[in-house]
């Protein structure tokens, strides 16, 4: 991938304005540094297809460099997956802000789960790079469990497996209590050492 197409996705632009200000004597060795590891896991892995590269380009690959290279310049693995986490942290909280005012709209909540399982299969399904087992005949509830995650995988490949879980607790942030009746139901995760990642979403009787 060409170095200034690299530079434009939008979460290596913010975590480098986030890098500038915590850190003002390294940030241009980390945001070099970082830039350098983008590049060549970009370059590595050039050929795969356009959904797996709205995950991996756009998201997994600037987390895992940033982190790679907070850890080199700082020397401080918890405060890398620090920054890291923190910054997924607070996109789901706006994730979890944007769902709640919809459900503010009387009843919308009730099509929440459908529409999260819809969701799931079309950005996380198997063109993504993804596996997962549906649970379709549970009404009114949202349940996939998902057995193979480029997120994680990816986390593991390139040798900080811990990073994975910055990716699953932005979950719990994001779909946790939209609304009163909307219960978030997960409970173990790849990155936590479980043998999938589950999705449960399911209506409070």
């Amino acid at each position: 991938m060409p170095k200034q197409n690299m530079k434009s996705v939008k979460l290596t632009k913010e975590l480098k304005n986030i890098v500038l200000k915590r850190y003002p004597v390294q940030s241009e060795e980390i945001i070099n540094r970082a830039l350098e590891i983008n590049q060549h896991l970009c370059e590595e892995n050039s050929n795969q297809p356009r959904k797996v590269l709205m995950h991996t380009r756009d998201k997994i690959y600037p987390a895992i460099s940033f982190y790679k290279a907070i850890m080199e310049n700082i020397e401080s693995k918890e405060e890398a997956y620090s920054l890291i986490a923190d910054y997924f942290n607070r996109q789901a909280k706006d994730v979890n802000k944007s769902i709640g005012k919809i459900c503010k709209i009387p009843f919308s909540y009730k099509i929440v789960p459908l529409v999260m399982t819809k969701i799931i299969h079309n950005v996380y399904g198997k063109k993504s790079g993804f596996v997962m087992v549906d649970y379709p005949s549970e009404k009114e509830k949202c349940h996939i469990d998902m057995t193979i995650c480029p997120y994680f995988n990816n986390c593991v490949k390139y040798g900080c497996p811990e990073l994975g879980t910055a990716f699953c607790n932005a979950d719990d942030i994001a779909y946790g209590n939209m609304h009163p009746k909307l219960f978030w139901g997960r409970t173990k995760t790849l990155a936590r050492g479980n043998e999938c990642c589950d999705f449960i979403l399911e209506i409070r009787k």
